[in-house]
């Protein structure tokens, strides 16, 4: 079921013993319901069923026509030489910023379009892609005499026709080979090729005929951008929400105050050129319609007016309208694809812009990194959602094992990036030490911004965003950071951990004490989100008890008023821990997830050829779902190892059957094809993450202070480098530290020349690959071909 990505959606059970007999499987949403008047007489251990299903048209709205540009074939040596003769300090210093900035772009524009080959492409679907001239040519001459021999029934052009539709045929094919052939071979010389024909496959980018938004339908390309731009819209502060006063500095917690103190920007040309050069040149354009391909190539002429402009805008505190303007387009997040709220934004920003925010948030980030709390694990350098959730289940495991009970609120904004007041945040701004020109830059930055959705060439009007941190930017999330750095003093009692938005609040409890410290914490915050005009989403917020205890100690915690959900499993930051922290739940789901995803690889590749092709989608599709966060849920019972690993076993069987090769045993098919076993992948990754917190490669002092170095060794003949604690339980002696120390000082016996402190990952890798595949390994084995 899962391969071939179908649920089964029957419930109507086929008698009193509650069995259901009679399935119904489908990748489409259907309701199953027992008919109430059924057209023959019924069966009694077969009911009649009535299905409902909603099938949702693709994307079928015709594109726009738009000028390409073949910047490939672009002159651009005289593009430089036009740029280098003129005077920027003269041009950029007697105008105004914004002045300035639309006499660049113009200049780029004009020596574009004399020198860069345009054309006006019609997108049109009539013919695949494979289709080239000749084909499309014959097809039409067949076509031609298709007509005239239903018209006239002369047996001359019925021949003809015959004749035509052999070669067609035969050209067709041939067509369509080359082109799958050029695909695979695409990986390596132009890998966007190959990943947009996956994604082609997969339908992930396709939009409905028909969209709808509250009661609203619309065919047309404009409208729709309307409808996504206005539901985006509804989910700012509304004007008079954003302009209130900000809240008075009394409201913050003394204990807060930054030791930084930043007020200018230093911007050198030797690294605008260095980012200039290093931009991506598949980076598409933004607002300005400007690509990277362009911009790298022009690098040198471009420094000096970029640097001038840059200098401006940090010293006058002024960002260009034009750099504040973003393009949106909607991705599909949840259910049904008609259903324009069922939307997220993805925002795509001048790419002028981002290479000032880069120089912004380089030296922005070095001056005030140690203001961040440590609890908090999104969006800085070193951490992560791993090393978030290892910390939480270390604090679970360290007091189920007494045993006890730990209570976690899981809890949720509406849509908290997009409500920040600016006010407030400006003035948390101030507090970390963020002042004078910078300070005026920062406040330009977050205030009058505005956005446009588009779509297939269609674009809504645009809309000034009144409240947010600017999304699809590099500094919104530290924006975003420095605004919630503040949330830590409003728990006494409690723990917290917090990946940006996402928190979730640990506290042991033992008694009803416990609980009431608990609920008291719950109060502070839920003040604090008051007077942050922080939205919570009480409907979102969970309670979750966690313990092997027979019988729960329930409290009845409360936000804003309203009792909290309370679950016995939840999905946090894409684990789902269960009450009992058995992670069953989270195996089955990603084993449920990788299945499907296997199915997927099986459907699309089967017109490829090369087995690193199918290594290639398989790593990229299924195995990345088996293994992500592994140091967090790495099972140690064999009965979920054999499920993860059933995954590999099927693919790789698979893989010998399309090579026409027979082998023996899965060990032996890991080591032809090169694929570590999954549960030595989470071995390494284990070890890896080890040797990063010790390196500092994971910035986390809380997971740092629990590796403890042996000291008593004297008396031993092979004494161990890290000191494992006892732990009493299976889930405790399984929490990543004692597992993975336990798991260096064995490999330390074997392989006296690593080092904890020094040792490289690669280095790691190879010793672990040697162990399994043999030193003398060659991996050319993956290149084995299919043969038809």
């Amino acid at each position: 079921m899962n391969i071939c990505n179908l649920l089964q959606y029957n419930s109507v059970v086929n008698d009193s013993h509650g069995r259901i007999l009679d399935l119904v499987f489908s990748n489409s949403n259907l309701t199953v319901n027992a008919c109430s008047s059924s057209l023959v007489p019924e069966d009694p251990h077969h009911r009649a069923l009535t299905t409902i299903a909603e099938f949702v048209q693709l994307h079928t709205i015709k594109p726009r026509s738009f000028v390409r540009y073949f910047y490939h074939d672009g002159d651009f040596t005289s593009i430089c030489s036009n740029l280098d003769a003129i005077d920027w300090h003269f041009e950029i210093g007697s105008r105004s910023i914004e002045d300035a900035l639309s006499f660049l772009y113009n200049t780029i524009y004009t020596l574009r379009d004399r020198y860069v080959t345009s054309k006006l492409v019609t997108p049109s679907r009539k013919y695949p892609l494979w289709y080239k001239r000749p084909l499309i040519k014959m097809i039409r001459e067949k076509a031609k005499y298709h007509n005239k021999y239903k018209k006239y029934g002369n047996s001359y052009d019925r021949d003809s026709f015959i004749l035509l539709r052999d070669r067609v045929r035969i050209m067709e094919q041939s067509m369509y080979n080359t082109y799958i052939k050029n695909i695979e071979n695409s990986i390596k010389k132009d890998p966007r090729a190959f990943w947009s024909y996956v994604k082609s496959k997969n339908n992930s980018n396709s939009y409905p005929a028909v969209l709808e938004y509250g009661t609203r339908s619309s065919d047309q390309g404009d409208e729709i951008c309307n409808f996504f731009s206005e539901y985006f819209y509804s989910t700012f502060l509304d004007n008079r929400q954003a302009s209130g006063q900000p809240t008075p500095s009394s409201t913050y917690p003394s204990d807060c105050s930054s030791t930084a103190d930043i007020g200018e920007i230093e911007v050198l040309e030797r690294n605008v050129f260095n980012l200039l050069k290093t931009l991506d040149l598949n980076k598409s354009a933004g607002p300005d319609n400007i690509p990277a391909i362009f911009i790298v190539n022009c690098a040198k002429s471009l420094v000096v007016p970029l640097s001038l402009l840059y200098r401006r805008s940090l010293t006058e505190g002024i960002v260009p309208s034009i750099w504040k303007t973003a393009f949106i387009t909607p991705i599909h997040k949840k259910g049904p694809k008609n259903r324009v709220e069922n939307y997220r934004p993805i925002s795509k920003l001048c790419l002028f812009a981002k290479i000032l925010e880069k120089i912004v948030y380089g030296q922005l980030y070095s001056a005030i990194k140690h203001d961040f709390l440590q609890q908090q694990h999104g969006f800085l350098r070193g951490r992560s959602t791993t090393s978030n959730l290892l910390l939480c289940v270390d604090y679970l495991t360290q007091y189920m094992s007494i045993p006890s009970q730990v209570d976690i609120i899981y809890t949720d904004y509406s849509k908290c990036f997009d409500r920040i007041d600016h006010l407030v945040l400006l003035e948390k701004l101030k507090r970390i030490g963020i002042r004078g020109n910078l300070f005026r830059w920062f406040s330009s930055y977050v205030q009058n911004r505005c956005q446009t959705v588009v779509l297939s060439g269609y674009s809504s009007s645009p809309m000034c965003i009144p409240s947010g941190v600017p999304q699809g930017s590099l500094l919104g999330p530290l924006l975003f950071n420095i605004f919630i750095n503040d949330i830590s003093s409003c728990f006494i009692y409690s723990k917290i951990l917090l990946y940006a938005d996402d928190m979730k609040i640990l506290h042991s409890v033992k008694n009803a004490d416990d609980a009431h410290h608990l609920q008291d914490d719950l109060n502070r915050f839920q003040n604090y989100c008051i007077l942050n005009k922080l939205d919570l989403n009480v409907s979102k917020c969970y309670v979750c008890s966690f313990t092997r205890k027979p019988t729960k100690l329930i409290f009845n915690y409360t936000l804003l008023n309203l009792p909290l959900t309370r679950v016995d499993k939840i999905k946090d930051l894409g684990v789902i821990f269960d009450s009992k922290l058995l992670f069953d739940e989270h195996i089955n789901n990603i084993v449920k997830k990788a299945s499907r995803a296997l199915g997927f690889v099986f459907r699309m590749s089967s017109e490829f050829k090369s087995v690193k092709t199918f290594k290639i989608l398989y790593c990229s599709y299924v195995r990345s779902h088996l293994e992500y966060a592994s140091q967090v849920w790495n099972p140690h019972y064999g009965t979920y190892t054999s499920r993860i690993e059933s995954i590999q076993r099927k693919f790789l069987h698979y893989l010998q059957y399309r090579a026409r090769i027979f082998l023996p045993n899965y060990k032996v098919r890991c080591k032809k094809f090169h694929l570590l076993p999954l549960f030595e992948r989470r071995y390494s990754a284990d070890l890896n993450y080890l040797l990063n917190v010790a390196n500092g490669s994971v910035d986390c002092p809380d997971l740092l202070a629990q590796l403890q170095l042996r000291t008593n060794v004297a008396a031993l003949r092979e004494p161990d480098t890290l000191h494992v604690p006892f732990a009493r339980t299976n889930y405790r002696q399984n929490s990543f530290m004692i597992r993975a120390s336990k798991s260096f000082n064995n490999l330390l016996k074997t392989n006296k020349d690593i080092d904890l402190f020094n040792t490289a990952a690669s280095k790691l890798k190879r010793i672990i690959n040697n162990k399994f595949f043999g030193s003398n390994d060659k991996t050319g084995s993956c290149a084995v071909a299919v043969k038809h």
